[in-house]
Formats: structure tokens, sequence, C-alpha cells
């Protein structure tokens, strides 16, 4: 499962000719680094409501009016908690002008304008997963600018976050770059910060840790965008990597071809939106939450699988003293603590061990694929 990996190439300070500047000038009292924008916010998620609160915070120096731009809401979802946009709630609570973008593409769709009738002096793009066109691009003054969690060029796409955990990255960032209006993720880079990447660490955290500095590196950007602009540098594009969106297929395991860490890992970097998914006498299983995997074999810690040495993987066995249900992996056993069965409830392992009254060496997880 794991992906291989171009080593990032470290850019330095490289300067590249700027893009075209403001098309108009701002001073203040205090001659400050920012101008109060008008901008205009491209959004959908957590992440994206981290960076409007931070411009927002700042408002005075920085923002002068802004206005949001959403996917429309998926009335289709089945849990009404995914029916709405997150941004679109956050911009409804904070009393915050919002519309929605078309359904698929933004081709022929014509961008808010100021009440004035002026376009927008400014875009914020972060987590919108829109192309926009070059004319959208071209009619903000100051230019348009994306926030990403990655260094990039590595993974370009929409799921980075996901490819740092399964790959074992120990160092992400984030990148504010300037939008492309050829392709996604691939404009010049204007700001990049970096972070280490603790050992087992889930998608939520990781998620949450990058938009806490990306709404950060946004701001600063902005304080001092004509800078930025000036010494930005253009990607690399021989140490492009991509990071695409994962489907539900991607969380089905192959306890034949996957070790316990790559499946730990997957778990940790999907699980909490596509739980990892397996067969269990003949009806979907999904398992909620994995234990942590230890560096040395699992049998020296639970003795009751040392009976099962030549169990085949997908083998199952209950340990009663752990209170977890155990899985024979390419390489060794991975624990599951939590799991639900199709037309179920989420059940802890204990109790799906109750109810299903697991025959130790016998039953099995089978692959999906």
């Amino acid at each position: 499962m794991l992906i291989s990996i171009l080593s990032r190439r470290c850019f330095g300070n490289r300067l590249h000719n700027p893009p075209s500047q403001c098309l108009r000038t701002h001073t203040t009292a205090t001659n400050k680094p920012g101008k109060p924008y008008n901008l205009l916010f491209f959004g959908s998620d957590l992440f994206s409501i981290a960076c409007l609160e931070e411009l927002l915070r700042r408002k005075d120096s920085l923002i002068k009016s802004v206005q949001v731009v959403t996917p429309p809401d998926n009335l289709g979802a089945k849990r009404e908690s995914l029916r709405q946009v997150p941004l679109k709630s956050f911009c409804q609570r904070s009393g915050i002008v919002s519309v929605d973008a078309p359904p698929k593409s933004l081709k022929g769709w014509q961008a808010p304008l100021q009440p004035s009738g002026a376009p927008f002096d400014v875009a914020a793009v972060v987590s919108f997963g829109y192309f926009l066109p070059r004319r959208i691009i071209e009619s903000f003054p100051c230019g348009a600018i994306n926030v990403h969690p990655s260094l990039l060029p590595r993974y370009r796409g929409a799921s980075p976050i996901q490819y740092t955990i399964l790959n074992g990255d120990k160092t992400t960032g984030v990148s504010i770059i300037e939008l492309s209006t050829t392709s996604f993720d691939s404009g010049r880079v204007l700001k990049q910060s970096t972070m280490d990447v603790p050992r087992n660490i889930y998608y939520d955290s990781l998620h949450k840790s990058l938009s806490e500095q990306g709404a950060r590196d946004l701001a600063e950007t902005l304080m001092d965008l004509e800078y930025y602009q000036k010494h930005g540098w253009a990607q690399d594009e021989s140490l492009v990597t991509h990071a695409p969106r994962f489907d539900k297929r991607a969380a089905h395991i192959n306890w034949a071809h996957q070790t316990k860490e790559q499946v730990f890992a997957l778990h940790r970097a999907i699980g909490s939106r596509i739980p990892l998914t397996t067969l269990f006498r003949g009806k979907l299983c999904q398992l909620k939450l994995i234990e942590q995997p230890l560096d040395t074999p699992t049998e020296a810690h639970v003795p009751i699988l040392s009976q099962y040495k030549a169990a085949k993987p997908g083998t199952l066995v209950y340990a009663r003293q752990q209170e977890t249900l155990y899985v024979r992996c390419a390489d060794d056993w991975v624990g599951v603590l939590e799991l639900h069965l199709q037309g179920k409830l989420n059940l802890k392992a204990h109790s799906f061990n109750n109810g299903h009254q697991i025959r130790n060496g016998e039953d099995q997880f089978e692959s999906l694929e």
C-alpha cells in the first residue's frame, strides 16, 4: 500500500519574476504591512473555517469586507450533519454572506462582485474542490492564492494529509501558492512552513495542526502580499508526486498482502471517514478502532497467539485477557477493539465475540478484493 515517494528538494530563497502586482495602491497612516482587502473566500470544510476565522481575527488591519463561496449542500446525504457544507453553516452563524457555486463546474459561472459592482481585491481558496478558470483568477486585481497542506510539489491533489500518514513521512507542512490557470496545485509557491509529523498520528489530529498552521500562514502572506509575490518560486516539476482522492475501495483490506503497520497506517489515514472494511461470515464488517501495533511480534505479548503460528492471513483469535480480537496480517497479528457488522450496532471486541462466538483459529475475515 505504501506509495513510493520522491525526495523533497529544499527550495531556499530563490527569486523569480513576480506576477503582476495589485492594480491599485494602499497607504496607511501607520505604514504597517498588509492592506484592508475586500476578500472573496472560497472554501468548504473545517480547514477552511480555521483559515477564515484567523483572517477575521485580523479584520481591522487585513480585511475590509469578506464574502464566501462554497459548494452547494449535499441534500442526498443520509446523515443530516453531512448535508450542509460546514463553512456555509459557519457563515450563517457569523453573519457572513455566502453564495453557492454550481454543483460540478465553474464553467460559465460569474464570481460575485462587491456591492459597488467592482471585483473583490483578492481571492483566498482553501479546500474548495473546484478549478477556477483563468477569467476568474485574473479578475482579482491582487491575485488569487491557495492554502495546500503539503510541501508542494509533493502531494498535489485532494488527499495530501492522508498520504503523509500512509507513507510514514517524518515532516510535512503548508504551502501558500498562487492559483495556476492551467492545473490544480501547480502555482508558484509564495510561502512554505514545515512541521514534524508525530509517530502514529491520526488524520483528524494532523488535519487540525495543519489547518492552524495554514491559517497563520495565509494571514501572514496577505499581510505582506506584494513581498511574497515578489519572492515566490516555481515548483520543480521533476519532484511532483500526487495524492488523489480516496474512494471506498481503498478501505478494503487484503489480509494476505498488507502488514500490520500498513493496516494501522491506513486506519489512521482514512478510517475516520472511510472505515476499513472486510467480510465476516459473508457480511460487510467495518473495523472502527484498531490497536496500535507493537514493534515486536504480537504473540510475545499475547500468549494465546503462539498457538496459531501457522494461521493464514485473515484468521481470527479472540484474546479474553486483552478483550481484543486479533487478525492475522501478511506478517503478524493486529488487534481490533471495535467493529460494526452490516445491519448491526458498533460493538466492542468482547461484545462482538459474545454475540458471534468466535472460533479461534477457524473464523476468518475475508478480503473484498
